[in-house]
């Protein structure tokens, strides 16, 4: 048997200063990206809706991703109907005023 060693494959060999520094880098900025974009790019709206329907001007800019009730005050049904790139519209089971933050 010989006492030759057997070559690490460069996927297990250890990163270089520079190879360390970019991942790190990369690692950090894909961790900013997750923790910071959702806070950034959602919008808190108060509105009263109606049972006839209520359309509420979200702010997004962009058609939402998905919304949630953050307050309400009454036991009232809450639910959307539609919405595009400015508006979101909803119908409730009651007359309701509620807190929307839309993602």
């Amino acid at each position: 048997m010989s006492n030759s060693k057997v070559p690490v494959p460069p996927a297990l060999r250890p990163l270089d200063n520079v190879g360390a520094d970019v991942f790190q880098r990369e690692v950090r900025e894909a961790i900013r990206k997750l923790s910071i974009e959702p806070i950034l790019n959602n919008s808190v709206k108060t509105a009263t809706i109606l049972a006839t329907g209520t359309k509420i001007a979200h702010g997004l800019g962009r058609v939402p991703v998905g919304w949630e009730l953050t307050d309400k005050t009454a036991n009232a049904d809450v639910w959307r109907t539609s919405w595009d790139s400015k508006f979101a519209f909803f119908t409730s089971s009651a007359t309701v005023t509620v807190s929307i933050r839309f993602h």
